[in-house]
């Protein structure tokens, strides 16, 4: 479970393609998303070429005092007391857009994220005025709305450093990630992998994770069989790999259906469990985003049987 008393993790800029002065006249012209839990070694990253949106670092995050001299909305400043200290990182969308298409925009970055790091991120808020900028603000002048209120989020792995590669990945594979959400089987995934860690229980986690794998295999019946068939078909070539994931898989569903039926699993095995098939989750969506479109029955069977 996240130790919200615990200091923020290390921390990562990306920007988009302007320079510091651009930056610090616009403030007011974007949406900041506040971010915690990522890790990295680099310092700045641009998101492309484009300059609707850009990560950016929250290089002293708000105390209480500030928080509550310049949010207007005192339920909102009272909330934004858990989780201000650990918030590195914020997401800025240009506010030009509206709120709700903003949100839409920032929540599609932030889940092509988990999905490519599977980073535990938490994103408690969303405000008028940077992160960055709350202690110059003028009193009450700041507006926002709570995002993820989720105390009880975990931490299900151990953070590692996200690289370049994985921001470069991020901004080519932008549009082909929007696309595939407009599936109901893709967006069930992407749902499924991105907030597990929000959940409370590790028993509804692995309901939700297994969920989203059987979205992606489009299996209705013989579930534990033909999941692991396709599942391993479609992340493994033929050979022993192949067959020692097609026999992990269904000692993998085996426990899925002693969690989802209430049957006895220690809480130490579950979180196992789900950690495990997290993984394998994002597997079969980083294939479908490679391969553009989700495998559809004809290709499952033709990885199993040519």
């Amino acid at each position: 479970m996240r130790d919200w008393a615990a200091p923020p993790q290390s921390r990562l800029i990306i920007s988009a393609s302007l320079d510091q002065a651009q930056l610090d006249g616009a403030a007011n012209a974007y949406i900041h998303f506040g971010l915690v839990g990522l890790s990295s070694l680099i310092d700045t990253i641009p998101y492309g070429s484009r300059e609707f949106a850009f990560f950016e670092r929250v290089s002293a995050p708000p105390t209480f005092d500030v928080i509550y001299r310049a949010i207007q909305d005192q339920s909102l400043a009272n909330t934004l007391i858990r989780y201000a200290p650990h918030v590195s990182f914020q997401l800025a969308v240009a506010a030009d857009m509206g709120t709700e298409s903003a949100s839409a925009l920032a929540l599609r970055i932030i889940n092509a994220l988990r999905v490519k790091t599977r980073a535990d991120l938490l994103v408690p808020a969303h405000l008028s005025i940077s992160w960055n900028e709350l202690q110059k603000a003028i009193p009450g002048s700041c507006s926002g709305r709570i995002l993820e209120d989720i105390p009880s989020a975990m931490t299900l792995e151990e953070p590692r450093n996200v690289e370049q590669v994985d921001f470069d990945w991020l901004w080519h594979s932008g549009e082909i990630f929007e696309e595939l959400l407009r599936d109901g089987r893709f967006g069930l995934a992407v749902e499924s992998l991105c907030y597990c860690h929000l959940l409370r229980d590790a028993r509804m986690m692995a309901a939700g994770l297994w969920a989203g794998i059987e979205a992606l295999c489009g299996v209705t019946y013989e579930l534990r069989f033909r999941i692991a068939l396709i599942a391993s078909a479609i992340l493994e070539p033929r050979g022993e790999r192949r067959k020692a994931l097609f026999k992990r898989l269904q000692q993998l569903y085996n426990v899925r259906s002693k969690a989802v039926h209430g049957a006895e699993v220690t809480t130490d095995a579950l979180v196992e469990h789900v950690v495990e098939v997290r993984i394998l989750l994002a597997q079969l969506i980083m294939k479908s985003i490679t391969a553009g479109r989700i495998l559809t029955t004809e290709d499952c069977e033709d990885l199993i049987l040519l």
